[in-house]
């Protein structure tokens, strides 16, 4: 497969995507949208379809973490499902080794947490609580700073 027709499939699979919306199918055609990308702005392919490729991505990512940031500014009207559906949206876009920022990472940490506190009962949220803290307390004791 050529770099253009790479980039032609890579456009037609994040165009099933958005029609799909919401649809495992559909978040399986953003991964290998996002996959066909990746490979193309780190692979052999020439400066200008990498340029292109740079493009698409950065425009579909941006589209991604204004729709994930709306649903969370609204997040009360949204069931978990689709919570868990948006954050495994912007894990796709983070799997793909693509280009984020910290605003990109702070929204897709926020949803992940919308989507945990939704969807776990307060006791299984309380139990996780538990695990992570004491998780955290037994990290710490084992990986310490040097102090020089």
């Amino acid at each position: 497969m050529t770099m253009s027709s790479e980039l032609d499939k890579a456009r037609e699979l994040l165009k099933r995507f958005e029609q799909l919306e919401g649809d495992s199918a559909g978040l399986s055609c953003l991964t290998q949208a996002l996959d066909l990308l990746a490979c193309i702005i780190n692979g052999a392919a020439d400066e200008q379809d990498r340029e292109v490729a740079r493009n698409i991505a950065c425009l579909h990512r941006a589209e991604i973490q204004k729709k994930a940031g709306e649903l969370l500014d609204e997040r009360k009207t949204f069931k978990p499902e689709t919570l868990e559906y948006w954050a495994q949206v912007m894990m796709s876009v983070s799997n793909a080794r693509l280009e984020t920022d910290e605003k990109f990472q702070g929204v897709k940490i926020a949803l992940l947490r919308a989507w945990l506190t939704q969807s776990l009962s307060p006791t299984e949220l309380e139990l996780l609580k538990q695990k992570l803290a004491s998780k955290s307390r037994s990290h710490f004791k084992t990986h310490r700073p040097s102090v020089e």
